[in-house]
């Protein structure tokens, strides 16, 4: 189980930080597989849901939630996204670090 009390501390914020969560992202609706309530109107319950679904629980560090705003030379996978906009340049950026220790903190069954 992850931590939605550490999630709103902690995680969220980064998809506002990072612009994850505005209108023409995925604030704005479904893009892909992922959907985040608008920056404007939180719903925190929703987008831990959201992230949820994007975890890789034997891989934290392959989940999609980490691989996918992750610069391709950073290591990251493809993104739909313009290729000038990454949330993470590299795994050392310390957003990508703060989601990643609240993967690794869940406890799987």
């Amino acid at each position: 189980m992850l931590d939605e009390a550490s999630f709103a501390a902690n995680v969220a914020p980064v998809f506002t930080t990072k612009g994850c969560d505005n209108l023409s992202c995925h604030g704005g609706g479904l893009r892909g597989s992922f959907e985040l309530s608008p920056f404007d109107d939180k719903d925190i319950a929703f987008d831990f849901e959201q992230v949820e679904r994007q975890i890789n629980p034997r891989n934290p560090a392959g989940s999609s939630i980490l691989t996918k705003p992750l610069a391709p030379a950073g290591g990251g996978a493809a993104h739909t996204a313009p290729s000038d906009v990454y949330g993470f340049m590299t795994t050392a950026d310390p957003d990508y670090q703060a989601i990643l220790a609240w993967i690794q903190a869940g406890e799987w069954r």
